[in-house]
């Protein structure tokens, strides 16, 4: 990429149970970028300790405002982006956004209800067969089984990682920031100017319907495909590159 553009910083957000380094596809195909990636707490082997940190809402933002400066792009991807969605909605300052496979949150509150119970449900299943036997069934999920198309030796290392996250923490980000406890606060995001890009994978049509109609209702927002999976930005990370960069150009 041109040098020639003077790029913002990126403050990255992985998935669930995610570590910084799972964008490097990415950030080594935006090198002009400058790149802070973060790593949620207790996952990669960070410190975990629910007295000083809390996965709600109220906390996560606290910790994403000790990093942000006003014109930093937060891009976040599932679990990530619903965070991106929170800093948004709250009116944290951005020069710009990128949210990959994520929706604010499930519209309707028998949906939300449902979406708990799993979550609930998850949760108990990760208590009961550790973290490596966890992460092994999460893996054959079809939404998450396509990042077998992460390159080497990226893919690899990611699944190292996962080995390393604190067993409390997966379940409190499922019970505290869960999809089916996140207030979804479409109306109010939709009213937010920070220029937005929504990116889903062809295959993932769930959130690729999600995303499209979000982006109608939303002015400052666009949404673009990949030919991917779930995790666009890391199955086809070229294109993704490519698009960031188009956006940035075009919209912010």
């Amino acid at each position: 990429m041109s040098s020639a553009l003077a790029y913002p910083r990126i403050v990255a957000i992985p998935g669930f149970g995610g570590s910084g380094a799972d964008y490097a596809p990415l950030i080594h195909r935006m090198s002009d970028w400058s790149w802070t990636p973060l790593t949620w707490p207790g996952c990669a082997g960070t410190e975990y300790d629910p007295a000083t940190f809390s996965y709600q809402a109220d906390s996560l933002c606290a910790w994403l405002s000790h990093v942000l400066r006003p014109n930093d792009v937060l891009m976040g991807y599932s679990m990530g982006g619903r965070l991106v969605y929170q800093a948004i909605s709250r009116g944290l300052p951005l020069a710009g956004a990128v949210i990959i496979g994520a929706v604010p949150g499930i519209e309707g509150a028998e949906k939300r209800r449902a979406r708990q119970l799993a979550d609930q449900q998850l949760a108990a299943r990760i208590r009961d067969i550790g973290v490596s036997a966890f992460h092994q069934e999460w893996a054959q999920r079809p939404l998450i089984n396509t990042q077998q198309r992460i390159a080497s030796p990226y893919r690899e290392e990611q699944a190292l990682r996962r080995l390393d996250n604190a067993l409390d923490g997966l379940v409190d980000a499922l019970k505290y920031f869960g999809q089916g406890v996140v207030r979804p606060e479409a109306e109010l995001i939709c009213r937010m100017e920070v220029p937005t890009l929504l990116v889903t994978g062809a295959e993932d049509t769930k959130y690729t319907e999600l995303a499209a109609d979000l982006a109608e209702r939303w002015p400052a927002a666009e949404h673009a495909t990949l030919e991917a999976g779930h995790a666009a930005h890391l199955e086809s990370p070229e294109e993704m590159a490519k698009l960031v960069e188009e956006f940035w150009r075009c919209r912010l």
